[in-house]
């Protein structure tokens, strides 16, 4: 099992690295970039992001979040369950990953500053945290 979950854990590290860059270039991951994608901007004469795509994307990143999550917690839990520093780190890990799926409607629908910049802290937050517990798995994995 350890090659196996060995490669998971390598291709989440890659998926999440990846999914910065594409997040930054398609929907964006810094506020102003956001905040065109939802709602547009008329002096720079872009459109807000049509409802039905909005709904399709956020259900892609409902299963991809939840897939990363449920597979790593898992892995991580497997690895790690009796230190409670750990069941810290991954509890904010999911909590996190909930949170960016909570705040991207409720930006969307609403129009608050403060809920973007939720979605951003939150987007932000999952994904590091996300990075680092996979880095500590694959060190657990293949040095301990």
């Amino acid at each position: 099992m350890k090659p196996i979950l060995g490669s998971l854990l390598s291709f989440f590290l890659l998926y999440l690295v990846a999914d910065f860059f594409v997040k930054h270039s398609s929907f964006g991951i810094f506020f102003e970039t956001v905040e065109n994608t939802l709602f547009g901007n008329t002096e720079e004469f872009l459109d807000p992001i049509d409802y039905a795509v909005f709904l399709e994307f956020w259900h892609t990143e409902i299963f991809f979040t939840m897939f990363i999550v449920f597979l790593l917690s898992t892995v991580f839990i497997r690895l790690f369950a009796t230190r409670k520093i750990f069941l810290w780190l991954l509890n904010s890990f999911m909590i996190s990953a909930l949170l960016s799926l909570i705040f991207l409607p409720l930006s969307y629908f609403y129009h608050f500053d403060f809920l973007i910049y939720g979605f951003i802290f939150a987007f932000w937050s999952w994904h590091l945290i996300a990075i680092l517990i996979s880095i500590l798995s694959l060190k657990r994995f293949y040095f301990a």
